[in-house]
């Protein structure tokens, strides 16, 4: 599958090349009397594959353009910060609650929270919201959540 406009100027050439080699070797079989029709019939179906991926290429280009998934999911990366304070608010959570959930420093926490989580590694910030979700789903803090 071409993926950008530099695969298929590739692709391009590389039909270009195979039609023009393909015109020469009909052109040696019929001045040296030789059957050529293997070679042409590879020739041809090598020539089809590559114009059928332009097809589809250009196809893909004419279609309106449509919002991929990922860049929706990009959209939201820029609530997380506020949405991992919203989720711990809603447990009725401190700062210390969510660093001994997350096994975390209580200090660790109040520096996202205080820069809203613009220094915070995608490993520290995917464990902080593992935590709140499971807790959400869970129905918030028990007893000893309290206690201990």
């Amino acid at each position: 599958m071409i993926r950008n406009s530099r695969e298929l100027e590739a692709l391009r050439q590389e039909l270009i090349g195979l039609a023009a080699i393909k015109r020469r070797v009909t052109s040696m079989a019929k001045n040296f009397s030789v059957d050529a029709t293997d070679l042409e019939s590879l020739l041809d179906d090598r020539l089809q594959l590559l114009s059928v991926q332009v097809e589809q290429y250009r196809a893909r280009e004419c279609q309106p353009r449509q919002t991929p998934e990922s860049i929706d999911l990009l959209r939201l990366i820029g609530k997380l910060p506020g949405a991992l304070i919203e989720a711990r608010v809603a447990l009725g959570w401190t700062q210390c609650d969510l660093a001994r959930h997350a096994r975390m420093k209580h200090q660790q926490i109040s520096r996202y929270e205080r820069s809203m989580y613009a220094k915070i590694s995608l490993d520290n910030a995917m464990a902080i919201a593992r935590v709140l979700t499971e807790q959400h789903r869970e129905g918030g803090l028990k007893t000893e959540d309290v206690i201990g």
